[in-house]
């Protein structure tokens, strides 16, 4: 009879276990699943070629997510060096990306134009590929469309005595294009071809190949996407930031100006009343970097710069403590 009561007993643990083990397993599924993910599909600009993976733009964004206080997981990145519109087709019509994405962002054509592939059948193809990254996500809004680069201004285009003139024409033919079916399908549309001709007065905007973006130039991209990224991330961030700003309304922290910034910047700010105020830079990593104010403010408007030459390039966060409020804001120097 004991031995069927610790029989019993062992069998009631056990299920016990079992549904706790179950528990958690949901529970971490869920968690899991809860995560931003986010998917980018191109070619060789958006695996980053002939810089460190970590300075490629999806990889730049991916911390800029984090370091903006999101849970997302690491990107899944479908794309290689001197693929075409086909070619990605190809490849995702073989191996289809698994489950749904948060946010998709899309960079492809420069092979086509580079190649002198017809533009009509771009057309085509590009308005595929569309379709497929649409599918991959819940809204066609969570799409991210970014034009092509123009490589006309490079020295490798240079060295291949190619015509810049030519090459930007055709790059902005394909553009006007790929803009088109973007928005004509509710796609984001972003232009980052003005920030690649940049590089005509500023090499360190190209990688060592003198062809590829940098890691200052990708970080360039990424500051011109993160307002539209985290508009599909967190759709209530504009709704929540004006509440912010409706209770600490008489508290004004402006983003500092001019951003990115080389080497100065301003940072204004507006006080109620009278108190103590402290405004301290940091670097991305949470280190301090600089005080540059610590005292009594009477009220009203003030305005300190930020001289950061002695400092590297790359983003940096101001903080205002006034009283209770505590307000924060990131910048970007770029040498």
């Amino acid at each position: 009879m004991r031995g069927i009561i610790k029989i019993k007993s062992f069998l009631k643990v056990e299920m016990i276990i079992k549904s706790i083990l179950l528990i958690l397993l949901i529970s971490s599924f869920a968690f899991s699943q809860s995560k931003i993910r986010y998917l980018a599909i191109g070619d060789s600009y958006t695996i980053g070629e002939s810089v460190d993976p970590a300075d490629s733009f999806p990889i730049q964004l991916y911390g800029e997510i984090i370091a903006s206080g999101y849970d997302i997981q690491y990107p899944l990145v479908i794309a290689k060096t001197g693929w075409t519109t086909n070619d990605l087709l190809t490849e995702l019509n073989t191996n289809r990306p698994n489950g749904e994405f948060t946010f998709v962002t899309l960079l492809i054509g420069v092979n086509n134009q580079f190649r002198g592939g017809s533009i009509e059948i771009y057309r085509e193809e590009f308005k595929a590929l569309l379709r497929k990254a649409i599918s991959y996500t819940s809204d066609p809004r969570n799409v991210i469309v970014l034009s092509i680069p123009d490589w006309g201004v490079t020295p490798f285009a240079l060295d291949l005595r190619k015509d810049p003139a030519v090459i930007k024409k055709e790059i902005d033919q394909f553009n006007s294009l790929n803009e088109f079916e973007s928005i004509n399908l509710s796609v984001n549309y972003v232009n980052i071809t003005d920030i690649s001709r940049e590089a005509s007065n500023d090499l360190s905007l190209l990688a060592y190949d003198e062809l590829h973006p940098s890691g200052k130039m990708y970080s360039l991209w990424v500051a011109k996407m993160i307002d539209t990224v985290k508009n599909i991330i967190d759709p209530d961030r504009l709704t929540n930031k004006k509440q912010k700003l409706t209770i600490q309304q008489n508290y004004i922290l402006n983003q500092n100006y001019p951003n990115p910034f080389n080497p100065s910047t301003s940072i204004s700010y507006f006080l109620p009343k009278d108190g103590r105020v402290t405004l301290t830079i940091y670097d991305i990593l949470g280190n301090k970097v600089e005080l540059l104010e610590n005292g009594y403010k009477s009220a009203g408007s003030y305005s300190n710069t930020f001289n950061a030459n002695a400092y590297t390039s790359g983003f940096y966060i101001y903080v205002l403590k006034a009283g209770t409020f505590i307000g924060s804001s990131k910048m970007l120097f770029l040498k």
